[in-house]
C-alpha cells in the first residue's frame, strides 16, 4: 500500500510543473524552426538529421530526399575538404582562426549556389553542423 508523504507528493508535482515548461518551450522552439522562412537544418554524420520547410524550398530537396543524401555531395567542390575537416573537428589544417562559424557554398538541386552558415558543436553528444541560409 501506498504511504501518504506530502513532501514526495510536492516534488513530484514541481518536476509535472517542470515538465510541462519544457513541453512549452520544446513546442514554441519547434514552432518557430518549422515556420521560419528562412531555411534551417541539423547534419550529423553527414546526415540532414533536421530541417525545416524553408530550407527545402532554399535548397530544391524534399526532407525525404535530403535523408537520402550524403550532406557532402550537396557542398561545393571547392569547399568540401573544408566542411570535411569541420565534421572531424580539425582545426590544425584551417589556416584561419578557429571560428563559432563558418560560411560555405552547397549546390540545389536545380544546380544553382546557395551560401550557407554552418556552426560546429555537439547535439546529443555527437558532432553535429548547425546551420542557416544565408544567400
Amino acid at each position: 500500500m501506498l504511504e501518504h508523504n506530502p513532501e514526495r507528493n510536492n516534488e513530484i508535482a514541481k518536476l509535472k510543473a517542470e515538465l510541462e515548461s519544457v513541453k512549452h518551450s520544446y513546442q514554441l522552439l519547434q514552432d518557430i524552426a518549422m515556420s521560419s522562412e528562412g531555411g534551417i537544418y541539423i547534419v550529423q554524420n553527414f546526415r540532414f538529421v533536421f530541417n525545416n520547410p524553408g530550407f527545402c524550398n532554399l535548397i530544391g530537396y524534399s526532407t525525404e530526399e535530403l535523408k537520402g543524401l550524403n550532406f557532402i555531395d550537396i557542398v561545393h567542390p571547392n569547399d568540401k575538404k573544408l566542411m570535411k575537416l569541420l565534421f572531424h573537428g580539425n582545426y590544425s589544417e584551417i589556416r584561419q582562426k578557429q571560428s563559432s562559424s563558418y560560411t560555405f557554398r552547397v549546390i540545389t538541386k536545380g544546380g544553382s549556389l546557395k551560401w550557407l552558415i554552418a556552426c560546429f558543436g555537439n547535439r546529443l553528444g555527437r558532432r553535429a553542423c548547425i546551420a542557416r541560409f544565408v544567400f
